[in-house]
C-alpha cells in the first residue's frame, strides 16, 4: 500500500505518473528542509513547497459524484489525520503526567486545540493544518467541477483569491481547521487542474527566469515576499501566487528529467510516503534538535526515521487502515 496525499498510484502506472511521485518526493523533502534549516533559502522554499501539493492535487483531480468523493477522501485523509492526532495527544498527555504537569486545565486546552486544528496546532502537530485545508479545498474543487464551466470556476477562484488577500491584510484571528487558507489553496488547485487539461501552459524559459528573479527578490526583500500559508501570509499580492507556478514548472521539468535515471526510485518511494513523512517528521525534528546541533545530520535522520515509520505502517495491516487511510 502506498501513502501519499495525492493517491496517484495505479496498477499500470505510466511513466508520466512516475514523475509525479518523484515531484512529491522532492516536495516533501523540501518540507522537511524548511522545518530543519533556516535562512533566506528557506524563505524561498516557502513560496512554493506547500502550493506544490495543492497544485498536484488539481493536476490529479478526477471529477466524481460529490458524496462518493467526500467518502473516499475522508477515509483516505481524515482517518489518518485523526489517528495521528490521537497518537500525539496520547504522547503529550503521557509526558505531561510524567513531568507532573498534567492538570484538568492543560488537558482541556489540549483537547480544544486538537479539535480546532489549523493554527491552534503547534510543536509535533505544527503541519497538521495542511490536511484539513487540503481536504476541504479538494471537496470544493470537485463540487465546482461537477456544476460549472471552467470559465465560471476561474471567476470564482479569482474572488476566492481576493478574499484570501483581504484575510491576510485585515483579519488576524485563527480559524478552525485553518479553513480560511482554503481561499488561497482552491485557486492553486484549480490552476493545477487547468494545467493538466492544457488550458494553462507555462513556458520553461520564462519559468526559470522568474524562479531566479524571485530568489534574488527574496534575498534582498525577505519581508515583502514572505509567505506562510498556515498563518495566511501570502506575500506580495499576485506576485507570490504567480511565481509559485513558475518554480513548480521548473520542478516538473526536473522531475521528468530525474525519472530517466535509476536513482529516481529513491525520490519516488519518498513521494509515495509523503503523508506519513508529513505527519511524523516534526516529532523527530523537535526531539533531535534538543540533542544535536548539526542540521544536516538532523535532516537526514528525520527523513530516514519518518520513512521507516511509513514502511512499518505499510507492513502491518492493522496499522495501515488507521494511519495510511482507506484506498478506493
Amino acid at each position: 500500500m502506498t501513502n501519499n496525499f495525492l493517491d496517484s498510484s495505479d496498477k499500470n502506472k505510466s511513466q508520466e505518473m512516475e514523475w509525479v511521485n518523484i515531484l512529491k518526493g522532492l516536495g516533501i523533502i523540501l518540507v522537511v528542509v524548511g522545518h530543519v534549516f533556516s535562512g533566506i533559502a528557506i524563505n524561498y522554499i516557502y513560496i512554493f513547497h506547500m502550493p506544490l501539493f495543492f497544485f498536484l492535487a488539481g493536476f490529479l483531480m478526477k471529477i466524481k459524484p460529490r458524496k462518493k468523493y467526500f467518502r473516499e477522501k475522508f477515509l483516505y485523509l481524515i482517518i489518518p489525520y485523526i489517528s495521528f492526532s490521537l497518537l500525539f495527544m496520547a504522547l503529550t498527555i503521557f509526558l505531561l503526567a510524567y513531568n507532573s504537569q498534567l492538570t484538568v486545565k492543560s488537558f482541556e486546552v489540549l483537547l480544544v486545540k486538537n479539535f480546532l486544528g489549523g493554527d491552534y496546532l503547534i510543536g509535533w502537530q505544527d503541519v497538521f493544518w495542511f490536511v484539513t485545508v487540503f481536504f476541504i479545498a479538494q471537496q470544493l474543487l470537485n463540487f465546482l467541477l461537477n456544476l460549472y464551466s471552467m470559465k465560471t470556476i476561474f471567476y470564482i477562484c479569482c474572488f476566492s483569491l481576493l478574499l484570501a488577500y483581504l484575510n491576510d491584510f485585515f483579519l488576524s484571528f485563527y480559524f478552525p481547521w485553518a479553513i480560511n487558507v482554503v481561499l488561497y489553496a482552491l485557486p492553486i488547485m484549480f490552476v493545477g487542474y487547468a494545467y493538466k487539461q492544457k488550458v494553462v501552459t507555462l513556458n520553461f524559459g520564462v519559468s526559470v527566469s522568474v524562479a531566479v528573479l524571485m530568489f534574488i527578490l527574496v534575498y534582498f526583500f525577505p519581508k515583502v515576499f514572505f509567505l506562510d500559508l498556515k498563518y495566511s501570509h501570502y506575500g506580495l499580492v499576485i506576485i507570490n501566487f504567480l511565481a509559485a507556478f513558475s518554480i513548480i514548472n521548473v520542478l516538473i521539468y526536473l522531475s521528468k528529467l530525474i525519472s530517466f535515471y535509476s536513482f529516481s526510485r529513491i525520490f519516488s518511494k519518498i513521494g509515495k510516503a509523503s503523508m506519513t513523512i508529513m505527519f511524523t517528521h516534526q516529532f523527530f525534528a523537535f526531539n533531535l534538535k534538543n540533542h544535536f546541533e548539526n542540521v544536516f545530520f538532523i535532516f537526514i535522520v528525520v527523513l530516514l526515521l519518518s520513512y521507516i515509520i511509513h514502511v512499518i505502517l505499510t507492513y502491518y495491516a492493522t496499522l495501515s487502515t488507521p494511519f495510511l487511510g482507506v484506498h478506493k
